[in-house]
């Protein structure tokens, strides 16, 4: 899956087991659409929680604001 998201709170660096490393996060996924009947847009927003276990040191470039993809 791809999308383009905006991040809503800082990264967190956690420790889980066996002392491995995840960088968690959250994102914000806007979405704006017109129905067949209507000529209104409808406007929704996701919320996304992500986790990332390859390379913490991404967490210094994940701050609220940044966009993501």
């Amino acid at each position: 899956m791809l999308f383009t998201a905006r991040v809503i709170r800082n990264a967190e660096v956690k420790t889980v087991k066996d002392e491995r490393q995840v960088v968690s996060f959250a994102v914000a996924i806007n979405d704006q659409y017109k129905s067949k009947n209507s000529s209104v847009a409808v406007k929704k927003t996701l919320f996304v929680n992500c986790s990332y276990w390859v390379n913490t040191a991404i967490a210094n470039y994940l701050t609220k604001g940044a966009i993501v993809e």
